[in-house]
């Protein structure tokens, strides 16, 4: 079984609060039990660094994450603000959410969630939101 975990932010991004370690505690156990674990992210350190400026595969802690490239108003108020996906992001959140056999998002306030769970729910893919 494949399970693709989204979220906003992924290690070493922090500072972007408990959904990161939220995520990162649920994939490493679910990689325990035996399940394939894609984590899917965005490429963003913070508000106004980039962990890496594309589109990207890594590896934290044997846990595969999809860092997508990420756009941000950096003079936005607030922690995140509007955000949207390179074009070839949404490419690669389009084929990963069709590799996989459940997508489960963490928050639903950003725009890598919200087209996970649409593209989850065109490719009939089951659905967890938490």
């Amino acid at each position: 079984m494949r399970i693709l975990m989204v979220t906003f932010g992924y290690y070493p991004a922090v500072g972007w609060g408990g959904p990161v370690a939220v995520v990162r505690q649920d994939a490493l156990e679910l990689k325990r039990r035996g399940r394939t674990v894609v984590v899917c992210a965005s490429n963003r350190q913070d508000k106004s660094k980039r962990i890496n400026p594309h589109t990207f595969l890594g590896d934290v802690d044997g846990v595969d994450v999809l860092y997508l490239n990420t756009h941000m108003l950096k003079r936005w108020p607030g922690t995140i603000g509007p955000t949207w996906l390179a074009p070839r992001a949404v490419v690669k959140l389009w084929q990963a959410v069709g590799e996989t056999d459940i997508v489960h998002v963490h928050g639903t306030r950003n725009v890598i969630s919200m087209l996970a769970a649409y593209f989850a729910l065109i490719r009939q893919r089951p659905l967890v939101l938490q």
